[in-house]
This record gives structure tokens, C-alpha cells and sequence, in this order.
């Protein structure tokens, strides 16, 4: 189930997420450096699949997209420093 997220760094356009990336955007929202996050899209994945984080640089931010057992959720994480964004959520997500 989706449970949604609204305010504060979130932005209003999408507010669903699913469960697999709940712990990566509460973990970059508590970042000082991250100013905006931008939920994406939801895709059906394979059923079965494991959770699997890939994070690659975009102007200004991060793109990540984080899969779960049944679904794909494309994140937005935009910064004033993406580098540090990235090596801290890779240091304690992407374990």
C-alpha cells in the first residue's frame, strides 16, 4: 500500500510512495542540504524482485530509482551539494 508524503521538502505535483523507498526519502529529507524532493512515477516491477537502490547525478540533484518486491519508483532529490547528498544516502541505504 502507498502511503503519501506532502509539505515541507516534498513538492505537491505526486505524493505516492511506495513502501521500498519510504526509508531512503525520510533519510533524505532529514539531510540540511537537500532544499526540494520530487516523487515520481510508480511502474509495476516483477513480482519477487528484491530491493535494489540505483542513483545517478542530475543538474542540481540526484535521480534515484528504488525498487521494491512488486514495484519501481522513480525519486527526485534536488541539493546544494549532490555529491555529499550521494555518498551519505549510498553510505546508509546502498549498504
Amino acid at each position: 500500500m502507498s502511503k503519501h508524503y506532502a509539505g515541507g521538502k516534498f513538492t505537491p505535483a505526486h505524493t505516492s510512495v511506495i513502501p521500498a523507498a519510504e526509508k531512503f526519502i525520510k533519510t533524505a529529507e532529514g539531510y540540511p542540504e537537500v532544499k526540494r524532493i520530487t516523487l515520481g512515477r510508480i511502474s509495476m516491477g516483477k513480482s519477487g524482485g528484491q530491493y535494489h537502490v540505483k542513483i545517478t547525478p542530475i543538474n542540481g540533484g540526484l535521480r534515484a530509482v528504488v525498487r521494491g518486491p512488486t514495484s519501481i519508483q522513480e525519486i527526485y532529490i534536488y541539493s546544494n551539494s549532490p555529491e555529499l547528498t550521494q555518498r551519505k544516502l549510498e553510505e546508509t541505504i546502498c549498504k
